[in-house]
């Protein structure tokens, strides 16, 4: 939460409709989204359709969405932040994935 409330605090934003929150910054015709926090399951589609404008042309993930309707182009990422896993039990990832930068301490 550090991370979160001080690297990003200007950029939260809670849609009500949706009950999320949405992490992002709009600058221009790139929307960037940082993290969407939700306690239950909810569309992306629903969530862009309230916070792109109508000069939106291109979408930025900085985390593997997990929506499984939802189709989009992905890339990969090469950052320098590690994400650290303890289990118990056996765990499968997919192979490529992003976790949200708020996450981060």
């Amino acid at each position: 939460m550090f991370y979160c409330l001080y690297v990003f605090r200007e950029n939260i934003y809670y849609i009500e409709q949706e009950d999320v929150i949405v992490i992002f910054e709009n600058e221009g015709k790139q929307l960037t989204i940082f993290d969407i926090v939700s306690k239950k399951d909810f569309c992306i589609e629903d969530i862009l359709n309230k916070i792109t404008t109508k000069d939106t042309s291109v979408v930025h993930f900085y985390f593997t969405p997990d929506d499984k309707n939802f189709d989009c182009q992905s890339t990969t990422f090469k950052g320098s932040e590690t994400l650290f896993i303890r289990t118990k039990g056996k765990i499968e990832f997919p192979r490529e994935f992003k976790h949200p930068l708020t996450l981060q301490a």
